[in-house]
């Protein structure tokens, strides 16, 4: 099972967030067929998401999109504060290398673009954000983005490493946050010891699973402090689209459009976070449209 564990580095004034998210992304492979660079930055995007909803405390939806001029194109991943995630990129069939390390992403997502953050709470407002991209890379292009959208400090890193025959083998993240009311010092430096240990100790020693594990390491790097488990949640892909859903995207279609669309015949729609297509009969678009007009 997929999970992600969240600490509490006290002394230091910190969060941590590790992020166990293969078989995650390994389904969003399968419902999407992404080769390799697909994958990575789909996968790096996925864990940055729930990391994120993770921090929230009420129902909320996190959405990060990029659009970039390379030629996966856009990566979007959505999430919940329950760890349901959900995510698609424009083009799956980019694959330039054999991804066994930490794989560079600009030449296959490009460097010139921008990055979005979207937060919708069920309650409260909606807000939104954008940056220029960064280099592409996602991590640090969601970097970027909290950095100017936010007053806390953070950092993000994921690992994607694919198997032999472009399948996915790992995907495991690392999400830092300051807390608001501690002044960290030296947090670039910090962050970046941080993250190249992760990636390090994932290459190496293999990922940093079982909630031992992880406190151990965060004890080896924060000798003074003593790492204390906040939670821990199980992750999943999950979408939100259904049936019923698509028909209120009819329902909602002005009396013209949808009429249109009745006399043409059967129409499906497809969901760009899992694929699933979806089939209205004439039939059935004849009956919205009856249902309309008798409700007129």
């Amino acid at each position: 099972m997929d999970t992600l564990t969240r600490w509490l580095l006290p002394k230091t004034g910190l969060t941590v967030s590790f992020v166990q998210a293969t078989e995650t992304l390994k389904t969003a492979q399968k419902q999407h067929t992404t080769l390799t660079s697909s994958s990575v930055a789909l996968g790096r995007a996925m864990m940055g998401v729930l990391c994120l909803a993770a921090e929230e405390k009420d129902p909320t939806r996190i959405q990060f999109h990029l659009s970039a001029d390379g030629p996966i194109k856009t990566v979007v991943a959505d999430a919940n504060e329950l760890g349901e995630v959900r995510g698609y990129v424009g083009n799956p069939l980019v694959s330039l290398k054999n991804h066994h390390e930490h794989e560079q992403l600009e030449d296959a997502l490009g460097k010139r673009g921008h990055a979005s953050l979207f937060r919708r709470p069920e309650e409260g407002a909606f807000s939104h954000s954008a940056v220029p991209l960064r280099n592409g890379e996602v991590d640090e292009d969601l970097e970027a983005l909290l950095k100017g959208s936010t007053q806390v400090e953070a950092a993000f890193v994921g690992l994607v490493r694919m198997a032999e025959g472009l399948f996915v083998d790992v995907a495991t993240g690392l999400y830092l946050a300051a807390l608001p009311e501690h002044a960290l010092e030296n947090s670039e430096e910090i962050f970046a010891r941080v993250k190249d240990n992760f990636l390090a100790s994932t290459q190496d020693a293999g990922v940093l699973e079982e909630a031992s594990q992880q406190a151990s390491w965060l004890q080896g790097l924060f000798e003074s402090d003593r790492p204390q488990q906040l939670d821990q949640r199980p992750i999943q892909f999950k979408c939100t689209c259904s049936q019923e859903r698509i028909r209120r995207t009819f329902e909602a279609l002005g009396t013209e459009d949808l009429t249109e669309m009745a006399n043409e015949g059967d129409q499906s729609i497809t969901c760009d976070f899992c694929n699933t297509s979806y089939t209205f009969s004439k039939v059935e678009l004849e009956k919205i449209c009856a249902a309309r007009q008798n409700a007129q």
